[in-house]
């Protein structure tokens, strides 16, 4: 998966099913919240 959105497109088309990947679903979305909050810290970061 690439994307929290990519996984929840397959848990919508029935591709995966919920309580096989509940826990991915949940690491997926707090790393890609992680991800976006170091972005947005590097971006304050002196030149």
């Amino acid at each position: 998966m690439r994307s929290i959105l990519e996984l929840d497109d397959k848990l919508k088309k029935g591709e995966v099913r919920e309580e096989d990947v509940l826990e991915d679903f949940q690491e997926l979305d707090y790393l890609e919240s992680r991800r976006d909050e170091l972005l947005a810290a590097m971006k304050n970061l002196p030149q």
